[in-house]
């Protein structure tokens, strides 16, 4: 039981990384876009 719950545990805290990246690689282009003080 408990390792199922650490691999579990583990994919969730690697897909919210992956996740944290795009959404941060997606402002940082929006930024780059508008110039700065893109952040809106």
């Amino acid at each position: 039981m408990r390792t199922i719950e650490s691999i579990i545990e583990a994919e969730a805290r690697e897909v919210t990384h992956s996740c944290a990246i795009r959404s941060v690689g997606m402002a940082c282009r929006r930024s780059i876009r508008a110039g700065k003080g893109g952040f809106s």
